[in-house]
């Protein structure tokens, strides 16, 4: 924790920040635990009005726009995970189990809960990854941004 209270940021250590913080707001900030990982291309940032998201995102290749749009999306769309491999197995499954509850109570046949229970998996990994599986309906997702992006 020394090496990380004696680094520099906007020209004070990060020790002179937190100590600063703890007189404006009244409260004890502490620092628990942290990570420094290298960057493989550039770093970009993006805090949600209010700031209360924030995102950090490390883009390779690309230009500013296009990272400045992904950290947006990021903030907005609140990821959790990159595609759909990332994503547990076992979260699938309770997402196809109460699927298939929910088609059962509504009276839909049997023969058609599976397939049902499909669709609902395949709309959260949409909704829920940030590479989409591509352009549906012409609409531009993470994995095919276009120029406008």
């Amino acid at each position: 924790m020394a090496a990380l209270s004696a680094l520099k940021i906007g020209g004070e250590t990060v020790e002179a920040t937190r100590t600063a913080l703890i007189g404006k707001i009244g409260e004890n900030l502490t620092v628990r635990r942290f990570a420094r990982i290298a960057a493989q291309g550039k770093l970009t940032n993006y805090v949600h009005g209010g700031s209360k998201i924030g995102v950090l995102i490390d883009v390779v290749g690309g230009d500013e726009q296009l990272a400045k749009d992904l950290a947006m999306h990021i903030a907005a769309s609140k990821p959790k995970s990159l595609d759909p491999r990332g994503v547990s197995p076992e979260l699938l499954d309770t997402e196809r189990r109460i699927a298939i509850e929910k088609a059962r109570e509504s009276g839909k046949p049997e023969a058609m809960l599976e397939k049902i229970a499909e669709g609902t998996v395949q709309k959260y990994l949409k909704e829920f990854t940030l590479l989409a599986p591509g352009v549906r309906q012409g609409r531009k997702t993470a994995s095919r941004p276009s120029s406008s992006c």
